[in-house]
């Protein structure tokens, strides 16, 4: 089994140092390359002696993009079996690639993993990811279990959504988060078997909201509406109680720190942006290429998502639903 890790950084040196430090002490001797999307100047360090265990993939940018844009340049550079989509913050404790490919070797049946994703120094879990659990990945939690840096998916599997991200999605774009749990549910509409595995933990901080701006917090509630706006147009309504959950939280919380003006907008901004983000979702093309070129001129056999792969075509299954 090979591995392809692809990563992106602009100038956080010391966040990719840690990353490459824990990828140099894995247990793991399989195949593994790291593609490496460079956006600004931070370099990859390892030794002699690990950097020929590990083939390093370069793709210089040297300007900014979006987190989707850059994996979707790493995706297609990607020849590993297992594809992960690492944060240059995240990083890896000695056995965890050890510990993903003996489950998907000892589970063919399923396509792809999302693992728990972890704080450390926090000790908490990402959105309170249960720890210890393996569970099956369903629209009604998806927005629980499905974090990029936990998302571990045969290359296979990636292949039948198109082999990308949506480049509408995620930090950098207009709409600000939400592009891992899109690309989930397009994996789930093609009936992919996808398991949750919360005794696989990597590491990666852990947000506290009450210190994020409100600015940011919309950015990123607007996009988690939109991705909740699309399910709804699809008519899977599985996550809309996860949905309603957080709108609730969010109103509550803004109530319960009121006297406190900095926490107020921010529990505030959160459900703004879910409620707009949700209207712009019923009211605009959940498929990126049907929607990039237009409702009236797009031919459905064109759609990367329609045409799907031979495998997608051979099952009668089918990921778009613009």
């Amino acid at each position: 089994m090979r591995f392809s890790l692809i990563t992106t950084c602009t100038d956080r040196q010391a966040y990719l140092d840690r990353f490459a430090s824990g990828l140099a002490r894995q247990t793991f001797r399989g195949g593994m390359e790291l593609i490496y999307v460079a956006q600004g100047k931070a370099t990859l360090a390892f030794s002699d002696h690990v950097a020929n265990a590990i083939q390093i993939v370069l793709c210089r940018v040297g300007r900014p993009l979006s987190l989707s844009t850059a994996r979707n340049i790493g995706i297609a550079k990607a020849t590993g079996d297992i594809v992960a989509f690492p944060d240059d913050d995240c990083w890896y404790d000695d056995a965890v690639l050890e510990k993903i490919s003996g489950y998907f070797e000892a589970h063919p049946q399923v396509e792809c993993i999302c693992v728990n994703v972890y704080d450390p120094e926090l000790r908490r879990a990402m959105v309170d990811q249960p720890i210890g659990v393996i569970q099956r990945v369903a629209y009604s939690n998806v927005f629980q279990f499905a974090n990029s840096n936990g998302i571990f998916i045969r290359r296979n599997a990636l292949r039948m959504v198109g082999d990308r991200f949506d480049e509408r999605l995620g930090v950098g774009t207009a709409l600000g988060s939400g592009e891992e749990t899109e690309f989930v549910t397009r994996l789930l509409a093609l009936k992919i078997h996808i398991d949750y595995v919360g005794t696989i933990q990597v590491y990666h901080p852990v947000i506290q909201h009450l210190y994020g701006t409100p600015e940011k917090e919309y950015s990123y509630s607007f996009g988690f509406g939109v991705v909740n706006g699309w399910l709804i147009r699809r008519r899977q309504l599985g996550a809309v109680v996860y949905f309603l959950r957080s709108i609730l939280r969010s109103c509550l919380g803004a109530i319960v720190y009121s006297l406190r003006q900095s926490a107020r907008k921010t529990y505030a901004n959160r459900a703004l942006g879910m409620l707009a983000g949700v209207a712009h979702g019923v009211t605009s093309n959940p498929c990126e290429y049907c929607s990039s070129v237009g409702s009236k001129s797009v031919v459905v056999s064109d759609c990367p998502a329609e045409k799907g792969s031979e495998q997608g075509a051979v099952s009668g299954k089918k990921a778009c639903h613009g």
